[in-house]
């Protein structure tokens, strides 16, 4: 199992390591391993900063901040660019980006699925995005790293990213950028990819089970002309598990 980020709401730097004595047992109830992604709301959009990370590194373990994994013949590289775009020019930004080349360049022919919090392309019409979410890290802006992603296309199948609250697939030079909206927003979207060599990727819409709150927590309303869920109805109790009313890419 897999969280893209924003495993807890963090805010401050005194709220980290109580939420996440909060969070730490829940995820022991998973009877599956759990992997986890840097996430802006993990370390107050201090990206690299050891202090605002000690309640992560605490939490997961210092070999999980930048690290990867197998699964069957996939691997999966996560990576933490919690700070984008504020940090892409930072010696943070500079030293993540250097380890995922030194990843990509130097393992195997291996497929991989790059897992980072915060989009690397924008997935849905970007200037209504833009004006929607209301904050620059709408999209990562990190022209190094799209064109590391794009020079191994060839092997990256997908990157999967979290942050936006809303659901989105985008396609660029054969590579899937697949973001789901996570617990934290209304309706509730799980995210599904099945792969067999190149993936077939989908994107289900769902309210988590017993959700009757409409709130979310979008960080302001959606303008008249926002085409964000354009795709989904706009009524949640029509997106019920098991209907076709789910949103579908």
């Amino acid at each position: 199992m897999l969280g893209i980020g924003d495993l807890v709401h963090g805010g401050s730097l005194a709220s980290l390591a109580p939420d996440f004595a909060v969070l730490r047992p829940k995820l022991a109830q998973l009877q599956r391993p759990f992997h986890p992604v840097m996430g802006n709301h993990e370390n107050v959009q201090r990206e690299g900063n050891p202090e605002y990370e000690a309640a992560y590194v605490a939490a997961f373990g210092a070999e999980r901040v930048n690290y990867t994994f197998l699964v069957g013949s996939m691997r999966f590289v996560v990576l933490n660019n919690s700070g984008a775009p504020a940090s892409n020019r930072q010696s943070a930004g500079r030293a993540r980006n250097q380890w995922l080349r030194g990843v990509l360049e130097s393992s195997s022919p291996t497929p991989v699925i790059l897992c980072c919090h915060i989009p690397l392309v924008p997935v849905r019409e970007e200037a209504v995005l833009k004006q929607s979410f209301g904050f620059g890290s709408y999209v990562a802006h990190d022209d190094e790293l799209l064109e590391l992603i794009d020079a191994h296309a060839d092997r990256i199948v997908a990157v999967l990213s979290g942050h936006l609250h809303l659901t989105g697939v985008v396609q660029r030079h054969g590579v899937h950028h697949i973001v789901v909206s996570g617990p934290a927003s209304y309706p509730c979207d799980f995210g599904e990819l099945r792969t067999v060599c190149r993936p077939s990727p989908r994107a289900d819409a769902q309210p988590a089970p017993g959700t009757a709150d409409p709130g979310h927590e979008h960080p302001r309303p959606a303008p008249p002309q926002d085409r964000l869920h354009r795709r989904k109805p706009r009524d949640a109790r029509a997106l019920h598990p098991g209907q076709p009313a789910g949103a579908r890419f």
